[in-house]
């Protein structure tokens, strides 16, 4: 899972960790269905978010304007494009975010004269869709919404696992491809199995708790 850990005011590049382009494909559990790809480098935001807008100057910075905590949040996002597969000894890809608005990583408040070139969308079909452009160079922005922390099997979510997380992603190129498969257990249970695969390999983490919750960087629940 990715850190809970509140965004704060100022530049970060740690806690919310990138996740393949298709994290956000758990929509329908057909049998034997391969679900449409979602949204490439998608990285964790922010929560709860309201009415947010996206935007992205020439050179390639994007601000998400949205409402959380009470008041309206101005967000810069960059560095980042598509996603890495697999390697041990090296992170996954991260945006730099500023939270600030521009204050945090250039001592201004870069949303107030912030000029937006990117354009309509022209990339594929994508769940959870809130907004998304596609840029001169053709690579795709795109924010997305999905709750990720919600437990198993029916149970009630608490306040913090009822939580909406805003995503953020860039990429180009092809999407991953993530299946889902149903058959039974024990003659009475459904089963769901499946795979995530990117640039022909699968996506898997390298370090885990016994629960199976991601240690590092690649790992993905």
């Amino acid at each position: 899972m990715e850190s809970l850990r509140d965004p704060v005011k100022g530049v970060s590049t740690r806690g919310f960790t990138l996740v393949k382009r298709c994290l956000a494909l758990l929509v329908t559990f057909s049998a034997l269905a391969a679900l449409p790809a979602a949204a490439s480098a998608s990285q964790m935001i922010d929560r709860n978010a309201k009415s947010a807008r996206l935007a992205v100057d020439r050179n390639g910075t994007a601000l998400l304007t949205y409402r959380a905590r009470g008041r309206v949040q101005h967000v810069l996002a960059w560095g980042a494009v598509n996603a890495r597969v697999p390697t041990r000894g090296v992170r996954q890809v991260e945006f730099k975010v500023d939270y600030s608005g521009g204050w945090g990583s250039q001592r201004r408040l870069v949303w107030r004269s912030f000029k937006s070139t990117c354009g309509p969308y022209r990339g594929p079909q994508l769940a959870y869709f809130v907004a998304a452009c596609t840029a001169a160079d053709g690579s795709h922005w795109a924010i997305q919404k999905w709750q990720r922390m919600l437990p198993p099997y029916g149970f009630r979510p608490t306040p913090p696992e009822s939580v909406v997380e805003l995503h953020l992603s860039h990429w180009a190129g092809e999407l991953p491809e993530f299946v889902v498969k149903q058959d039974w257990v024990y003659r009475k249970y459904d089963h769901l199995y499946g795979w995530l695969r990117y640039k022909d390999r699968g996506v898997y983490g390298f370090k885990n708790t016994k629960w199976g919750a991601p240690l590092d960087s690649w790992g993905r629940n």
